[in-house]
């Protein structure tokens, strides 16, 4: 054989196996296509039925169904987002091989209502997601919001909470309709009772959430105690027929009227009323909508400027200062400059002189800002805990603000279970970037250089904390248990006498002093949540708890603690604690008339 022909077929042999490695190829790479491989699907959990299509507080919630048919290979998966206030949303996972999930997307702003893609891979996958509408802050007029489980009537709702215009319907006293002359927006759940999310958050955009009797035992565990922490969150539970309070809560004094019972449960209620006939009478209709839009007006919005007025309240902007600085910049770039060089005759330096003074003062400018505020950040952090040491819950409203002379790096992350509602007006010209992968990370945008931010907070945990109270003799004493230097300790035991202490360290024990009748005003969960500045009022007042209850004023937060660890905070917490031991009365008082509350709140 030839030289030639070796060189031939050595060619040709190089030919086939490059067409061989081409076709083995061919067949992997199109089993490693994420369209055929992953199937994306949204399912929601409610929907709207009438009354308006808008939230108008909480986050917009719903499910991503995930399903890899790849035996072998795991899919990066990334949906995200952008909306019309230039808002963008991020949710990062990994999708392992041969599985199938479901997904929940907790949006903290109900006011999404831009393009969602879903990508794995890399590549867009055919898949629709669309998060609820909603506005930021309440409208003039907006309805509240009523989410009804699949086993309650629709019509009786539709017709009674929402009447036709003209028609024999009428409003509740005093009440403005909504857009298109509806009181509540009424919505439906898409699924039922047993496949309802364990997530509290699903229900946290609605101001009330009604089910029928029939539903109750068929919600899974999970899902139950979700929505015991929606309603201690400060939501509303409906139940329609023969039911009873969660466990916990059973012991509370119910509020009685003609239309059932109402529970105390947290900052919330669980109510227990008969169950609907086909039509709903004027009464009826009237006090649930009441009901309705009292907790729509207690949730904070986007246009909440408090907490941001507390962040201004830290910082110490040295105005007058940098003012001086560039009056003095005046004086010597101007006139004094002027006549240096005229009195040298080198008019000529003025094309160095007076750049010069321009660098010098504008770092002497900086230097004030800096010397004045430094670049520490700064913050408040208030809030005000409901603990039911029996059940060894927790549930927390705070507002932190925040002021920051450099953007903290990384934003500011909360848990994600926790309701997160940002403070202040939204300027759509400023881009915001939020990554919701692990937790909620307010990224790029939230928290500006030397701009004041804030966000309002509500969210429940399970705590071990506790103040344990016991008898000696007369004295009742005091253990510290809750994790923070008590300012201040009132307990009111079964009889109402008041018991008060002052100062007490982690840990510490105390006898209390006896206090005499009408020493404290009695205040009640509800009304704290009206308030926004909860601990500044003992400073003045006395508050006293209900009977068989605790309030603390604590230096700083023991059950949710500051987002930005390095930057000097101002906290004040409020604790309303109920023992997991009812709290006696000495024998020589048991029998004796109780303390006077001295006006009730």
């Amino acid at each position: 054989m030839t030289t030639r022909s070796r060189h031939c077929l050595a060619a040709a042999g190089r030919v086939l196996v490059l067409l061989s490695c081409a076709a083995l190829a061919g067949p992997a790479r199109a089993a490693a296509d994420p369209a055929r491989d992953v199937e994306a699907r949204q399912v929601l959990f409610w929907s709207v039925a009438g009354g308006g299509n808008q939230l108008t507080h909480g986050p917009a919630a719903s499910w991503l169904h995930l399903q890899n048919a790849s035996p072998t290979r795991a899919w990066p998966i990334e949906l995200t987002g952008t909306d019309g206030f230039n808002q963008s949303a991020v949710i990062r996972l990994i999708l392992p091989p041969a599985t199938q999930v479901r997904v929940p997307c907790v949006l903290p702003l109900a006011t999404w209502h831009g393009n969602v893609e879903v990508r794995a891979g890399g590549r867009v996958l055919p898949c629709t997601f669309h998060w609820p509408a909603g506005q930021p802050g309440h409208a003039p007029g907006a309805p509240p919001a009523l989410l009804l489980s699949r086993g309650l009537p629709l019509d009786p709702f539709l017709s009674g909470l929402n009447p036709p215009a003209g028609g024999s319907g009428a409003g509740p006293s005093g009440a403005a309709s909504g857009r298109g002359g509806a009181f509540v927006s009424v919505s439906r759940a898409e699924v039922e009772a047993d496949a309802w999310p364990d997530d509290w958050l699903f229900f946290a955009a609605f101001d009330a959430v009604a089910l029928a009797s029939a539903d109750v035992p068929r919600l899974p565990g999970p899902a139950l105690e979700a929505l015991v922490r929606y309603a201690e969150c400060g939501g509303q539970v409906i139940i329609f027929g023969d039911a009873t309070p969660p466990k916990g809560w059973e012991a509370r004094t119910p509020e009685r009227d003609e239309f059932g019972a109402r529970y105390p449960v947290g900052f919330g209620s669980w109510a227990i009323r008969p169950m609907l006939t086909a039509t709903a009478d004027a009464a009826w209709a009237n006090d649930l909508q009441n009901r309705l839009r009292e907790s729509r007006d207690r949730h904070p919005t986007l246009s909440t400027q408090l907490s941001p007025a507390f962040a201004l309240q830290q910082a110490r902007i040295p105005l007058k200062a940098a003012a001086l600085t560039i009056a003095l910049f005046a004086v010597l770039a101007g006139p004094l400059n002027l006549a240096f060089v005229i009195r040298r005759q080198r008019r000529l330096w003025l094309l160095w002189t007076t750049p010069l003074l321009g660098v010098l003062f504008s770092l002497a400018v900086i230097g004030v800002f800096v010397l004045g505020e430094g670049v520490r950040s700064r913050g408040v952090l208030q809030a005000v805990t409901l603990l039911n040491e029996g059940t060894r819950r927790a549930t927390t409203l705070a507002i932190e603000g925040l002021y920051c002379p450099l953007p903290p790096r990384g934003g500011v992350t909360y848990d994600g279970d926790w309701q997160v509602t940002p403070l202040g007006t939204a300027d759509e010209r400023l881009s915001r970037e939020l990554d919701l992968s692990a937790g909620q990370c307010f990224r790029r945008g939230w928290v500006r250089s030397r701009l004041p931010a804030g966000f309002a907070l509500r969210g429940s945990r399970h705590a071990a904390e506790r103040l344990p109270l016991r008898r000696e003799g007369d004295a009742l004493v005091a253990v510290n248990g809750l994790g923070a230097p008590i300012e201040r300790l009132a307990v009111a035991d079964s009889a109402g006498q008041l018991w008060a202490a002052r100062d007490l360290a982690p840990g510490a024990e105390a006898r209390l002093e006896r206090l005499p009748e009408g020493s404290g005003v009695v205040v009640t969960p509800a009304w704290l949540w009206e308030q926004r500045r909860w601990p500044e009022p003992m400073k003045t007042t006395l508050w006293q708890p209900e009977r068989g209850q605790y309030l603390a004023v604590l230096k700083e937060s023991a059950f949710i603690r500051p987002r930005l660890p390095r930057a000097h905070y101002k906290q004040a917490a409020l604790v309303i604690g109920t023992p997991a031991e009812a709290v006696e009365a000495p024998a020589a008082a048991a029998g004796g008339r109780p303390a006077a509350n001295g006006g009730g709140r």
